[in-house]
């Protein structure tokens, strides 16, 4: 039997044994070990404990040894067990995809081969030892669990690894213990490996697997098992299907393997078939596949088939064929034959106007019957169909509609009191009276732009079983007037006149076409604006409108057509600060309040745009204080300011900075100043929306006062 300490199977086991032990110091074991006793050999299989082990096995190699529980020698019974080269384990024709992680694994040949491109994309290990966003050490142990999974469901796989061994040199009654060492640790007398007992007597045996069951759907078979005969002795499930209940095959690439997020099924196993077609019955066995290549028991066998959808029969009337002289109709329909069993007969059932249906007789037809006989030729129209009962009382379904016209010649009258509405919107109401014939079939509308008879438009192709339509149609466009007519038709589309037109004016909602300004131009301070009127029949106003430095919109002017004649023409005698940008609009109405604007370009005044407007100044020079006050403002329309900067000039001299002062200010007083100097100062205004030129003062200079009397004589 398997070795006591693995709990699940043995890829449970290991990602359980071997993961947690290395997490926690739980081992020492380097190489973990499981056997089978078949009573004349034993197989074993066994792992390294972690990827290094793993990966060394290709220069190390593993040997198996083996000694009697009563000897205190062990004997070696193998020779270094190595894994394939890359060559050979790419030679490998019947597990390539498994074999790949392998050769990844102990040789790196994804990530040498790896270019990019589309070529692996089906590698799904690419994702864990590829991902950026695991750390190293988690991918290289979620790829070292699924190299040995690998292992666990397919032998050949576990050969090439070389985790796998039989013993068939081996005496029946005897007991022996196993274990499978590093080969360079071949001399070593204490090596940390799992060692197992085997007594020959006792045989491994395979437990059946328990609790399976079957559940069919339309599309598949659904199957469900117990997990807890699994443990300790299944790696994986083989999942068989057949047609007569004695020929099974194999219906999964590989084995299968309980896979489950939500621990509650944990102890279940779930698997999902398709059903290859939907009309025969398929029978279904499971055996449990042991990680030493062969499998346990099968469980019973269950025969199964698709749940019947009654929807899916389809059946249509082929044809109707009436014999005048014979005076019946005949109609024939089709079904697939395989559904008679799962019906249990036909009804005809026909109406003239799809409000009165009735069925043709009261007898059911048979599931096999595929015509009937009608001892009769109605003188009207009439919509036949055929309605299939299933099984169950609630089954039944209708098929399509197939009319049997009557071959009527004479047409309804043409419909009379026809009245046309419309709102704001474009919603259309057209109305009329309902005809009164028997056989009417519906109503077709008709409208037109021009109100000539040869264009006239159909404005739907299907017909109007009532007399009111409502639909809407578009506003903007060049024809103000539309026009209506309504014909009626039987059931044998036989087409009234058309019926006297009626028309319909349409809302204006088109605005006018705009003006058209022409370029600004500038004289003598002003601003000459011109412009090209809108030539719209239907105007009614115009406005002319102004904005300084893209500020608030001011109306200039408003013209009233028709009381005279629209000017082209405007002078702005507005005087505007240098630099500033002006522009023009101007909205034009029509008629009815549809409005249109249009804009001249942007102008910029000539001259430079001043920021600090008046400079002023004062002098104090007395015994007590000597200074130059000076005061100015902000020019029209300015910026707004961050700060103003003094600079003063001495004498000719060179121009300096001598103060900044806070915009709310406006006020400096410059008190390092002397006698009998010429002073001339620049107000500089600091703003972030505009580059602001200086504001130079006139020379200013402080004379001398006389203080000697004796001076003064």
């Amino acid at each position: 039997m398997f070795c006591n300490s693995i709990k699940k199977g043995w890829i449970t086991a290991l990602m359980l044994l071997l993961m947690s032990a290395i997490a926690n110091g739980a081992t020492n074991n380097e190489i973990e070990l499981a056997y089978f006793n078949h009573g004349d050999s034993v197989s074993l299989r066994w792992a390294p404990i972690s990827m290094a082990g793993l990966k060394s096995s290709v220069d190390r190699g593993y040997i198996v040894q083996r000694k009697n529980v009563t000897e205190k020698e062990w004997h070696s019974i193998s020779g270094v067990l190595k894994p394939m080269s890359d060559e050979e384990m790419s030679k490998l024709r019947n597990v390539p995809d498994d074999i790949l992680l392998l050769r990844e694994c102990f040789y790196g040949t994804i990530s040498k081969e790896y270019n990019g491109k589309d070529t692996l994309q089906k590698d799904t290990t690419r994702a864990v030892f590829e991902s950026k966003d695991n750390k190293k050490d988690f991918g290289e142990q979620m790829m070292f669990v699924m190299s040995l999974a690998v292992t666990d469901i397919s032998l050949p796989v576990a050969k090439a690894a070389a985790l796998h061994y039989v013993d068939k040199n081996v005496d029946k009654n005897a007991s022996y213990q196993y274990r499978v060492i590093w080969a360079d640790e071949a001399s070593k007398r204490n090596v940390s490996v799992r060692i197992v007992d085997v007594h020959m007597p006792t045989k491994s045996i395979l437990p059946p697997l328990k609790d399976f069951a079957l559940t069919p759907t339309e599309k598949d078979a659904q199957m469900k098992w117990s997990a807890t005969a699994a443990d300790g002795f299944y790696s994986a499930y083989i999942v068989e299907r057949s047609k007569d209940s004695v020929h099974f095959e194999v219906i999964t690439p590989r084995p299968i393997i309980q896979a489950y997020a939500d621990e509650s099924l944990s102890d279940i196993v779930l698997f999902r078939d398709s059903f290859p077609n939907d009309e025969e019955r398929f029978y279904y066995r499971v055996a449990g596949y042991s990680a030493f290549g062969f499998t346990g028991p099968y469980t019973k066998i269950i025969g199964a088939e698709a749940v019947y959808n009654f929807n899916k029969i389809n059946v249509k009337i082929d044809t109707i064929i009436t014999n005048a002289k014979k005076k019946y109709k005949e109609i024939k329909w089709s079904m697939d034959k395989k559904y008679e069993s799962k019906i249990k007969g036909f009804k005809i059932s026909r109406t003239p106007n799809f409000v009165d249906f009735d069925y043709v007789g009261e007898v059911m037809l048979s599931p096999n019957q595929r015509s009937f006989r009608i001892n009769e030729i109605p003188e009207k129209t009439y919509y036949y169909a055929i309605d299939v009962f299933g099984l169950k009382k609630s089954q039944l379904k209708r098929s399509k509609r197939y009319m049997d016209a009557y071959h009527d010649s004479i047409p309804p009258a043409s419909p009379t009191g026809l009245k046309a509405t419309i709102d704001s919107t474009g919603l259309v109401t057209v109305c009329w009276n309902k005809n009164k014939e028997q056989d009417l079939r519906g109503y077709q509308l008709f409208f037109s732009n021009s109100g000539d008879n040869d264009d006239y438009f159909n404005v739907m192709d299907t017909l109007y079983f009532d007399t009111i339509v409502k639909y809407s149609i578009p506003l903007n466009t060049l024809t103000n007037e539309i026009y209506y007519k309504v014909l009626a038709k039987d059931l044998n589309f036989n087409p009234s006149p058309l019926s006297p037109a009626v028309k319909l004016l349409k809302p204006d909602t088109i605005p006018p076409v705009r003006a058209t300004f022409d370029f600004l131009t500038q004289k003598d301070g002003k601003i000459l604006v011109s412009w090209q009127n809108s030539p719209s029949v239907d105007l009614a106003s115009a406005m002319l409108m102004r904005c300084v430095d893209d500020g608030k919109i001011d109306t200039l002017k408003t013209y009233v057509v028709g009381r005279k004649t629209m000017p082209t023409k405007y002078e702005d005698k507005e005087m505007f600060e240098p630099g500033s940008f002006v522009q023009y609009f101007m909205n034009v109405y029509d008629q009815v309040g549809n409005v249109t604007s249009s804009n001249s370009e942007k102008i910029k005044i000539d001259g430079v745009r001043q920021c600090v407007g008046v400079v002023t100044h004062k002098i104090y020079n007395n015994d007590e204080i000597r200074k130059i006050e000076l005061m100015w403002e902000d020019s029209k329309n300015a910026p707004k300011i961050n700060r103003y900067v003094v600079y003063r000039q001495e004498n000719n001299g060179s121009f300096y900075p001598i103060a900044s002062v806070e915009p709310t200010d406006r006020i400096y007083e410059d008190k390092k100043v002397m006698t009998d100097k010429q002073y001339v100062y620049y107000i500089r205004a600091i703003s972030t929306e505009w580059v602001c030129p200086a504001k130079k003062t006139d020379p200013i200079v402080i004379e001398a006062v006389l203080r000697d009397k004796k001076k003064r004589r």
